[in-house]
């Protein structure tokens, strides 16, 4: 029988199956009886070139990643670096990267063309006045524009008497001036249509109809973040309905502030490290776990939650949440521990430097410094300028004072430190 079957097969196209053969020092990608890529084994280069052009031709990626022996993520993001990069992006750059990107180099070769000092312009891009120098020596500043000679400038002089011929000018205000309101009114009711579809959550579009609030009754939601729900308990024990109800923020149509502020709280504990990071959490998901449909875009997010914070004291809430979670569940024993640790910084601001203890160089941050009992909660922290343990503690003290009242006793326990020994 299967003499038979080969026999009828004669002839027959090999199937197209993607594959990768190597021998000898030479890697040979086929498809079916078709040689699609041939290179030296060692090259990369053109391995990432063969991964990517296969993907973009439509072969799925996981078939790809097989073949190579890669992992998925990892071709996804060659894709992700041709894309942005082109073919540079797919060869590993190698050493120290460089001090100054591409729009720097730019601004500073305009800048020595305008005549700026090097030690200026290496104040302005903060770098050493030696990296400019360099820069300067093998790239030079930018060509200055060449200055028009009066023989282009001359015969520009009499076409300004021309300008007797404005007064036709005024047909055109008089076409344009009826399409400015039609504008507006074709923008004013898209507006919406584009918030509406973003209640993806069943039940969640009559509550927000009815109260003007993104709010959900009762219900089963299916939620990938429901681990978060352990905060119930604490934020019940500390009064936060309460103390989130005392601020005052913005007006807002779906949101109000305790749902804003109780966005910020279970996004924090989630993971994100800065309010950026809630564009990463899945809105239909991370919403009934607040109590409300869908959490709110970051174009919303962002600036009820600022609005919210320069009308409020961080520190007396702090205070009212410490004080509400000790006299919830009093501490057992009148020792707390204090460190510092440093945070640094990265924006663009002027800010102190202080000693990273896990990069072993001094950079610019700063040095909060956290009070906890015998049991590990956080009591109260402080936030400053780096320094050592000597000056930090004494405000942190006030704080912790300021919770437990004038006459509790306090026992500070504290390490060296290895910053500030």
């Amino acid at each position: 029988m299967s003499e038979t079957v080969q026999d009828e097969l004669v002839g027959m196209p090999e199937p197209a199956v993607l594959r990768r053969h190597s021998h000898a020092g030479q890697t040979v990608v086929s498809y079916g009886s078709r040689v699609a890529f041939c290179y030296d084994s060692g090259d990369t280069a053109m391995r990432n070139l063969a991964v990517v052009a296969l993907t973009d031709a439509g072969e799925p990626g996981l078939r790809v990643a097989a073949v190579f022996g890669l992992s998925p993520e990892y071709v996804s993001r060659l894709r992700g670096r041709a894309h942005k990069d082109g073919a540079a992006g797919l060869v590993a750059r190698r050493g120290r990267p460089p001090k100054l990107s591409a729009r720097e180099v730019g601004k500073a070769r305009r800048w020595a063309a305008d005549g700026v000092t090097q030690t200026e312009i290496a104040a302005r891009l903060k770098v050493s006045r030696p990296v400019i120098s360099e820069l300067l020596v093998r790239c030079g500043p930018l060509p200055v524009q060449p200055i028009l000679t009066p023989d282009v400038t001359v015969p520009d002089a009499p076409d300004a008497p021309d300008a007797p011929d404005a007064p036709d000018a005024p047909d055109a205000p008089d076409v344009t001036v009826p399409d400015a309101p039609d504008a507006p009114d074709v923008a004013v009711p898209d507006a919406p249509d584009v918030v509406v579809p973003d209640v993806a959550v069943p039940g969640v579009q009559g509550s927000a109809a009815a109260g003007g609030l993104a709010r959900i009754g009762t219900g089963v939601y299916p939620s990938r973040y429901a681990g978060a729900s352990l905060l119930y308990g604490y934020l019940t024990a500390a009064g936060a309905s309460g103390i989130f109800g005392s601020l005052a923020g913005g007006p807002g149509r779906r949101y109000d502030d305790v749902a804003i502020l109780t966005v910020a709280t279970v996004g924090f504990a989630l993971g994100i490290d800065t309010v950026e990071g809630a564009k990463h959490l899945r809105r239909a998901e991370a919403g009934p776990l607040v109590g409300i449909g869908v959490i709110p875009q970051l174009r919303t997010f962002r600036p009820r939650l600022a609005a919210l914070a320069d009308r409020s004291d961080p520190l007396a809430l702090q205070r009212r949440f410490a004080a509400g979670l000790l006299a919830a569940d009093p501490p057992t024993s009148h020792v707390y521990f204090v460190d510092d640790h440093f945070v640094p910084y990265t924006g663009a601001r002027p800010v102190a430097k202080g000693y990273n203890t896990k990069r072993r160089l001094a950079e610019p941050g700063r040095a909060d410094t956290p009070i906890i009992d015998e049991r590990g909660r956080a009591v109260v922290f402080t936030s400053g300028e780096p320094s050592g343990l000597t000056r930090s503690l004494p405000a942190a003290l006030a704080e912790l004072r300021a919770v437990l009242g004038p006459d509790a006793p306090i026992l500070l326990g504290f390490d060296r430190g290895g910053a500030f020994p």
